[in-house]
């Protein structure tokens, strides 16, 4: 199966903020998902060109108050309703959920509880399962060299792990509340 272009929905998502050029889209990413998601100039262009071409897109060009023209992108009904189905699913990467999320007010507060408390399931099980890894590797500790640094890499597994079940309690808290008022 061909890896998804996640690029599509990240501009996809953010026109449906509001309509942008190639670089207000990377002025977007650079402010707020570069901390766990990159985009690059290589990747914006083509991907604008073959959104438009599906028509998910509309462009026009601008002349803003400095500087040379601009395409300035508007993202259409049909971009809208594909951009919706892709947040709906179920996420492929291990990341994916915080792009969801940052897009999360395209979806009801129940959709976006629900992908939470999905994530939550999964990272409980897998540390779970790293903590189990990390006893054995406490007893084969002298077994092999190697053993202490698996060590070390499955501590941080499970400190992660951890961090990001307390994200999704946070997370919930809030969306549960917001949901009640």
């Amino acid at each position: 199966m061909a890896r998804e272009n996640i690029a599509k929905y990240i501009i996809l998502g953010l026109l449906s903020i509001q309509p942008l050029s190639g670089y207000g889209i990377k002025k977007w990413v650079e402010a707020s998902i570069s901390n766990f998601w990159s985009i690059s100039y290589g990747q914006i262009y083509p991907t604008l060109r073959k959104i438009e071409v599906e028509d998910l897109a509309v462009k026009r060009e601008f002349k803003p108050d400095k500087g040379p023209k601009r395409n300035q992108y508007t993202i259409t009904e049909k971009g809208r309703q594909e951009f919706i189905k892709w947040l709906q699913r179920d996420e492929a990467g291990e990341y994916e959920i915080l792009l969801k999320i940052f897009f999360g007010a395209r979806l009801s507060p129940d959709e976006n509880i629900e992908k939470i408390q999905r994530f939550r399931e999964k990272r409980v099980h897998d540390r779970e399962r790293l903590e189990k890894t990390l006893e054995d590797l406490h007893k084969n500790l002298d077994e092999s060299e190697d053993n202490l640094y698996f060590l070390l890499i499955t501590s941080f597994g499970i400190t992660s792990y951890k961090s990001q079940i307390e994200w999704s309690d946070e997370a919930l808290k809030l969306l549960n509340d917001k949901n009640n008022q």
